[in-house]
């Protein structure tokens, strides 16, 4: 438990230094909600609503998939995570994509129940930096089990870029990282460019040498994308390209955490 509240505290030091902090921004801990029968009695109450295979299909939330032998404690989480929206009274539910299931479990309970249903936003998951692990033409779509497994996770560190990471080091993950030529799907390279990049700026360049063609600028992700799957684009430069942006971007939390290395180092040792 003390490892989960130092991961936490990293947590709001990594939203602080992005900029959600002030007045307007509450962080409540779940030992907080654990704390009052309220809340299990939401837990009971979610759990006795749903018929156990209808919870079985939210488990690949957590990464895992519902097949063979899965530990009972398993089948609590989506009640929990259910009551957690009830119990916070939540009116607008957001998470990444691996989250749709328990969040459409909130809704279809709140039904039930005769709650209001939450409404939700949801994020594309981008995938780690080892790539997919198979190739996927333009119109391939990753299945969501496939995605939850290849997705950029903090417990394997070289798969995902930190905010925190120094310079060096997300040049040295950025050109280690999958980036098969001629393929978007599943590529983590162009994903960073399409979710990050495009959500940030109206452009992106890729520096090349003359002697290559000389510099590319692109004004949308749909003319980055023609290019890179008709081969004009070299995952190399593509790569560079990105890693400098990267670091751009990730300037102001880089600046914040130096400020907070104690924290840093005991979340690495974690």
């Amino acid at each position: 438990m003390e490892k989960i509240q130092l991961a936490g505290e990293y947590f709001k030091k990594a939203f602080e230094s992005i900029g959600v902090k002030g007045p307007n921004v509450k962080y409540i801990w779940a030992s907080e909600l654990a704390e009052k029968i309220t809340y299990w009695e939401k837990v009971i109450r979610v759990a006795k609503a749903n018929t156990l295979t209808r919870v079985l299909r939210t488990l690949p939330v957590m990464g895992r998939k519902a097949e063979g032998e899965i530990e009972s404690g398993f089948i609590y989480y989506p009640a929990m995570q259910v009551a957690d929206i009830y119990d916070m009274e939540i009116d607008l539910a957001y998470g990444g994509m691996d989250q749709r299931k328990a969040h459409m479990l909130a809704r279809d309970t709140a039904e039930k129940l005769g709650r209001t249903k939450p409404s939700c936003i949801h994020t594309p998951l981008i995938t780690g930096l080892q790539g997919i692990g198979k190739k996927m033409d333009a119109d391939s779509v990753p299945d969501l089990a496939d995605q939850i497994d290849a997705k950029m996770s903090k417990s394997k560190p070289d798969t995902c870029i930190f905010i925190h990471d120094s310079e060096e080091e997300v040049v040295r993950k950025i050109k280690k990282a999958q980036c098969p030529p001629e393929q978007v799907t599943g590529n983590p390279i162009t994903e960073m460019v399409q979710f990050i990049v495009f959500d940030m700026f109206d452009q992106f360049k890729i520096e090349r040498d003359e002697k290559f063609g000389g510099d590319l600028i692109y004004n949308s992700y749909e003319s980055f994308k023609e290019s890179y799957l008709e081969g004009a684009i070299h995952p190399l430069d593509l790569k560079m390209s990105l890693a400098k942006m990267l670091n751009d971007i990730l300037k102001p939390s880089r600046e914040y955490f130096n400020k907070h290395q104690d924290l840093v180092e005991e979340v690495k040792r974690l």
